[in-house]
């Protein structure tokens, strides 16, 4: 459900004013130098040939590692999300393949095992830790022995300092975009609010969801039990250590 001008709009497909956003404006297409460093890094240091991009979004981390020279695919459980990318691969002329498929059934569309499963940013819209270990043990059966799971979750902090409360998340003076965090428990109900500047358009999208948040004990607890290894912890993509009072980020390398 979202409100377009204080009109209200129920869609199956909850990313769906996101996705049409980002593909309007182009949001976050590119990642950044850290970013990069961060994964051909790991790419070298586990030689990574193969990697499964799951909840694959925008399409940004499969264009950049099939730059790098490997087999790369992606699924996503959004219909709006996949054309997203589709539209984003199929503007940089990349033939990479996105199947619509939820990270927990892997094993439905994907019979191949690969080197490196990704999950940025997906693994926390899920709607609690059994449903996470579901996803692990999807992902494990995927990962070739040796290879690894890298995943982006928010870190414990996310959202519950006050300054981080209201931020302006984007603004480029054709869209504005500021984000309110309500922070629970064991997750963040995230508010946005993205406001148009055109002379002729101001019309304004509010909508709302929910990321799960997991500490990093717990986190490494259920790779364990769904047969992961050698778990590592960094608070950013410049693999600063992470502190779980302080790091909004929580990045997990997990070895098959």
């Amino acid at each position: 459900m979202y409100n377009v001008n204080n009109n209200i709009f129920v869609s199956e497909d909850p990313y769906e004013i996101y996705a049409l956003l980002a593909h309007k404006f182009r949001l976050d297409e590119n990642l950044t130098e850290t970013e990069s460093l961060f994964f051909s890094e790991l790419v070298e240091l586990y030689n990574i040939k193969s990697l499964l991009d799951c909840g694959c979004g925008r399409g940004r981390h499969l264009f950049f590692f099939d730059r790098l020279g490997l087999r790369v695919s992606g699924c996503d459980i959004s219909p709006s999300m996949l054309e997203l990318s589709r539209n984003f691969l199929n503007r940089k002329q990349s033939s990479i393949k996105v199947e619509n498929c939820d990270f927990r059934l892997l094993g439905r569309v994907y019979f191949a095992r690969f080197d490196c499963v990704i999950c940025i940013s997906s693994l926390s819209h899920l709607e609690n830790v059994a449903e996470v270990s579901r996803a692990f043990s999807s992902i494990r059966d995927r990962i070739s022995q040796g290879g690894i799971l890298i995943l982006e979750l928010p870190g414990e902090v996310f959202g519950k300092r006050m300054q981080d409360r209201i931020r302006l998340e984007y603004s480029d003076g054709n869209l504005t975009r500021t984000v309110a965090c309500h922070p629970f428990e064991n997750h963040t109900d995230i508010s946005v609010l993205d406001v148009l500047h055109y002379p002729a358009d101001r019309t304004y999208y509010r909508y709302d969801f929910r990321l799960l948040r997991i500490r990093d004990a717990d986190l490494k607890e259920l790779l364990l039990k769904n047969g992961f290894s050698k778990m590592t912890s960094f608070g950013d993509y410049d693999m600063s250590k992470y502190l779980p009072l302080e790091s909004e980020k929580l990045i997990m390398v997990a070895e098959r």
